[in-house]
């Protein structure tokens, strides 16, 4: 027996001694987190039915009829139109869709009595998340009547602003824009709205 087991002792797998692990080295730092990309136009920019980037000077011409041309980004590219509740709307375009027409860039709402989402001639179109707001109200009371589901805005003295980034596609191909949606106030009181983008891609 004693040589059986000196024989299998011999032949078995030795176990390592044990050791003590070295320490883990200390963590580093956290990486900065990556901001979230969503797909299409955000709401918080969309009115009138126009989707900025997306939708043409045309698009909008065709839905609430032929603005007075202005100056704009380029000559002539801008687009003007005044409402019977005081509405004050200007639209801009820069860069060519097919057929020649201007991709809408800007879309900006100032000087109206009343809801902006009251303005008799453009109440169908509807004007998105921005239908309750009023000319002269403070911050605090234009934040209580937007969606809670919002990009975190940026407050100044003087602005709100709210930014997204998007994906979407134009011209059969896909473009990443920077949305962005602007309350600007005067004495406290809002002034205007301007809705925006800028492509980050062509």
């Amino acid at each position: 027996m004693l040589v059986l087991y000196l024989s299998v002792w011999l032949i078995a797998p030795r176990q390592k001694p044990y050791t003590v692990a070295a320490p883990l080295p200390p963590p580093g730092p956290a990486a900065a987190p990556v901001p979230s990309i969503k797909l299409g136009v955000p709401a918080f920019v969309r009115a009138l039915g126009m989707r900025p980037g997306i939708s043409t000077e045309r698009d909008l011409e065709r839905q609430i009829g032929a603005g007075e041309v202005c100056v704009g980004g380029h000559s002539n590219s801008g687009r003007y139109w005044s409402f019977a509740n005081g509405l004050d709307f200007k639209a801009d375009g820069f860069d060519r869709a097919a057929g020649r027409s201007l991709f809408l860039d800007i879309l900006v709402f100032e000087d109206w009595n009343g809801s902006l989402g009251d303005t008799p001639e453009l109440a169908k179109y509807g004007f998105g998340v921005w239908g309750k707001l009023c000319v002269g109200m403070n911050k605090d009371e234009c934040l209580r009547l937007l969606p809670s589901d919002m990009p975190p805005p940026v407050i100044t003295q003087d602005e709100i602003t709210w930014t997204q980034q998007g994906l979407s596609r134009r011209n059969a191909k896909p473009v990443m824009f920077d949305y962005e949606a602007t309350l600007h106030f005067s004495g406290e009181k809002l002034e205007y709205l301007r809705l925006c983008y800028d492509a980050l891609t062509p």
